[in-house]
């Protein structure tokens, strides 16, 4: 991330960093933005950019945070285990609370206005 800003700028470094860095943890990047977001209010633009950037990274990469949990699933309803009408809530409760998980990194390390 500090290569990425000292060679694009702010505006561009910032938004690069965090799509490469969301690619190994999206909630450690979120931590990180969110604490340059505490000690620069001046970028708080420019960081809740880049976490909208690792944010489409993710989902891109098909809910990375929640890939071993949904495979689980998806093997007990393979296996038989779980009647395959019953998928939808453990997925989405996986998914939701990975969600949930990022809001509160984010505001706990960027405060209100970064998590907001």
């Amino acid at each position: 991330m500090h290569v990425a800003v000292r060679t694009l700028g702010a505006r561009y470094g910032y938004a690069l960093g965090a799509i490469a860095s969301g690619f190994s943890s999206s909630t450690v990047t979120i931590a990180a933005m969110g604490h340059r977001a505490a000690k620069e209010p001046s970028n708080l633009r420019t960081l809740a950019a880049a976490i909208f950037s690792n944010l489409a990274t993710v989902a891109q990469s098909g809910f990375a945070d929640t890939h071993a949990s949904t495979a689980s699933i998806a093997a007990l309803a393979t296996s038989g285990q779980l009647a395959l009408q019953a998928v939808s809530i453990p997925v989405l409760l996986a998914v939701s609370c990975n969600s949930l998980s990022k809001c509160l990194v984010a505001w706990v390390r960027g405060g209100r206005r970064f998590a907001a």
